[in-house]
């Protein structure tokens, strides 16, 4: 308010005086104020950056992990922002690859032994087959060139030999079929009894 004791020139003075003090009061809060707040908000913004990129760099460094053979790498879901949903999802697909990787692993196994199987047996046959095809072709080429002279007994002898080499690879090969009616879930098993003297004898006395 003007007061009329003072002149008119002398509070126009104090008017700009006090207008002046209070703008640079103000002007001196502002500065106080942004000097004290500004390292807060510097603390926080670094806390709040550094905390999402110390997650961000346990994401890569997960996924580093996956990528050298570590399948079991699992990362801990921190907040509910975006970086977590990438991290639970990460987690997910871990998971999922894991139990594909497993599932495949598996049938890798499977087939392995399938295939090892299949080599066992087609050496087996090889073998099994080798001994009476080789017993039949001596016993038929001593007896081509010596047929007239070879006794009665010694003949039936060799021609058992050849008629018993004969049925083992038959049987052989019904083993085979065998096999395959075994894959095939068809198989029927019948047990019959066997007498060891004479199977035992048979083969000392060929030999």
């Amino acid at each position: 308010s003007i007061t009329p004791d003072i002149p008119a020139d002398t509070q126009f003075t104090q008017i700009v005086i006090w207008s002046f003090t209070i703008f640079f009061i103000s002007i001196g809060l502002v500065i106080g104020g942004l000097i004290l707040i500004s390292p807060l908000a510097a603390w926080f913004s670094y806390s709040v950056a550094h905390k999402t990129t110390r997650r961000i760099e346990t994401l890569s460094k997960a996924v580093s992990n996956m990528q050298h053979g570590d399948l079991e790498t699992r990362i801990a879901v921190e907040g509910k922002d975006e970086v977590a949903q990438l991290q639970n999802d990460f987690n997910q697909m871990a998971i999922e690859l894991q139990e594909s990787t497993k599932a495949l692993k598996e049938e890798k196994e499977k087939v392995t032994s399938l295939l090892q199987s299949q080599r066992n047996l087609t050496a087996d046959v090889s073998h099994e087959l080798r001994t009476p095809i080789a017993t039949v072709i001596g016993y038929l080429d001593e007896l081509a060139g010596h047929w007239p002279d070879t006794p009665p007994e010694e003949l039936n002898h060799k021609l058992d030999s050849v008629l018993y080499e004969s049925n083992r690879m038959k049987a052989s090969l019904n083993d085979l079929l065998t096999l395959s009616q075994t894959g095939a879930n068809k198989l029927s098993i019948q047990l019959l009894s066997v007498d060891l003297n004479s199977i035992v004898g048979s083969i000392v006395d060929r030999l």
